[in-house]
């Protein structure tokens, strides 16, 4: 996604914050993410009905992460519907996140400021950004009847995305089973 903005996290922000200064996006927005639909016509939920069959503890896990991370921004959901940069910086952040500061100042130095809440709500909305990018995997695997399950990529994402939130302090959620 980021190929055509730049190769470097300070090149990347650069480049957002033109984009965004011309009224554009450089991707779909991380609101609803779980229900938007993917090339083949299947969201994330319903992928994960279909993947929960073979593997219900990887399905059951995803899915715990994804209500945990729109936990760790749930009051801001209609902030990020209205402002599609937030769901770019976070797939940036995503992108490149060893490097956040270089990427947040770079864009700020070109775009219009963001504010507390926007800034500490990123790194949350890059987790979602991780579990999208995982749940379209799901869904090309929903689609295609015989795929290789992406069990190793779910494993990894996963595992990732629960340090992050942890990190974040976005608390686990308890769930009835």
């Amino acid at each position: 996604m980021f190929d055509d903005l730049g190769s470097t996290p300070s090149a990347v922000g650069r480049e957002l914050a033109d984009v965004h200064q011309r009224g554009g996006a450089a991707g779909p927005s991380l609101h609803e993410y779980v229900e938007r639909l993917h090339p083949g016509g299947w969201s994330m939920r319903a992928a994960l009905v279909r993947y929960g069959q073979p593997e219900p503890r990887r399905a059951a896990e995803l899915l715990e992460l994804t209500r945990r991370a729109e936990s760790g921004y749930h009051e801001h959901a209609r902030r990020i519907e209205r402002e599609p940069r937030l769901s770019d910086l976070a797939r940036a952040l995503e992108a490149f996140g060893h490097d956040y500061p270089a990427l947040l100042d770079a864009y700020l130095l070109e775009g219009d400021p963001l504010d507390d809440e926007a800034t500490s709500t990123v790194p949350v909305l890059a987790v979602a950004a991780a579990l999208d990018d995982v749940g379209a995997l799901v869904a090309s695997w929903a689609v295609e009847a015989g795929a290789d399950r992406p069990d190793d990529e779910i494993d990894r994402v996963c595992t990732r995305a629960a340090a992050q939130l942890d990190a974040l302090g976005v608390e686990r959620q308890e769930w009835y089973r």
